[in-house]
């Protein structure tokens, strides 16, 4: 018996060891993991299904894998969100281009750099009423369009009307607060507004106007070239963190894999 009991002592000492090196080994790499890094990032708008990705790589872990976390806020347009950049007060956002090659082209700008583009169009669109004469871009002449405070696309309609040969003096553009731009539209108060191609139709059609009374004229679909929005950082946090900005980016390529594979889950 006691022999047993000495076999028993020598086997259970014998596993002892190398369980104990196994738990130490986890504690050594749990104490010397590095922490998550802290990142602010700044939407130039109110949030919207375009912005799915980011919150679906939150979701799903993409950002963690990166040991990266993740908060958001929402500036009050493309302007703020690169100014919050340019201060370092967010380390990124989402913002149109267009405002940041504008941003750049300032003599005392700094630096900030796209590092991801989201759109590879320019999501501007006029969305009109067919009921009220319009069906493709020139038919807007005459025509009274609702633009809503501090709409970027206003930047490119002079050239986009010079090159579908639209005389910028025969559009009339009433100017409305971003919260009224579709209601005045299905209220029959303007005959087209300035919006998002993804967006205001949806808005509209949800306000009750019919599918078949609407048209969405997408400026890409009129000679219109530009890029759309992207992810712009700073520039000290790049050259600080570029590892991290690599990250960020390799998790919300993941996002938009999930967004594409289930947009009802995204949505």
């Amino acid at each position: 018996m006691s022999d047993f009991k000495s076999i028993a002592l020598r086997c259970l000492l014998a596993l002892s060891i190398p369980l104990a090196t196994l738990i130490a080994r986890d504690v050594s790499a749990a104490e010397t993991a590095a922490p998550s890094l802290a990142i602010h990032f700044s939407f130039d708008r109110p949030l919207d299904a375009s912005m799915a990705p980011f919150f679906l790589a939150a979701k799903d872990g993409s950002f963690g894998a990166e040991r990266l976390n993740v908060s958001f806020s929402i500036a009050t347009g493309s302007p703020e969100a690169l100014a919050r950049v340019a201060k370092g007060d967010s380390e990124l956002a989402l913002v149109d281009i267009n405002e940041l090659i504008r941003f750049r082209d300032k003599e005392d700008a700094a630096p900030v750099k796209a590092v991801f583009v989201l759109f590879n169009r320019a999501p501007y669109a006029i969305v009109a009423r067919r009921s009220r004469g319009i069906h493709v871009l020139p038919d807007l002449d005459g025509k009274t369009v609702g633009v809503a405070d501090g709409d970027l696309s206003m930047r490119l309609w002079p050239a986009l009307a010079q090159q579908n040969g639209i005389k910028a003096s025969r559009v009339k553009f009433h100017k409305i607060g971003a919260a009224v731009r579709e209601p005045i539209l299905s209220a029959g108060q303007v005959d087209a507004v300035a919006g998002f191609n993804y967006l205001s139709a949806v808005n509209l059609r949800d306000r009750g106007v019919p599918g078949a009374d609407l048209v969405v004229l997408r400026y890409a679909d009129y000679g219109c070239e530009a890029y759309g929005f992207a992810v712009v950082v700073s520039p000290a946090f790049a050259a600080a963190k570029p590892d991290a900005v690599k990250g960020f980016v390799r998790a919300l390529i993941a996002g938009i894999a999930a967004t594409v594979k289930e947009p009802a889950r995204a949505a």
